[in-house]
């Protein structure tokens, strides 16, 4: 299976994205809870400098080897390390 980007002019949280990242779904198999949300832009990218800008005027923090993080709303609040 080859993933591609596709970007979304109007991002929507639908269905599909509901059914594989919803909470829901991940307690049922268990895994551990999110601290971390991370974002690596291919120098390939089509609109690397926008989307990084993007993400940026979001909260996520750039490090020097390119690696954009933002920690989640769980981890600000002191959620339980699994």
């Amino acid at each position: 299976m080859t993933l591609t980007w596709a970007k979304e002019n109007l991002p929507r949280w639908d269905t599909d994205k509901q059914r594989l990242f919803g909470p829901a779904e991940l307690a049922s198999v268990g895994l551990p809870a999110l601290y971390y949300i991370y974002n690596v832009i291919p120098d390939s990218h089509p609109d690397g400098p926008w989307i990084r800008r993007w993400l940026t005027d979001r909260c996520f923090q750039e490090s020097p080897d390119g690696l954009l993080r933002r920690q989640t709303t769980h981890a600000a609040a002191g959620g339980d390390e699994d």
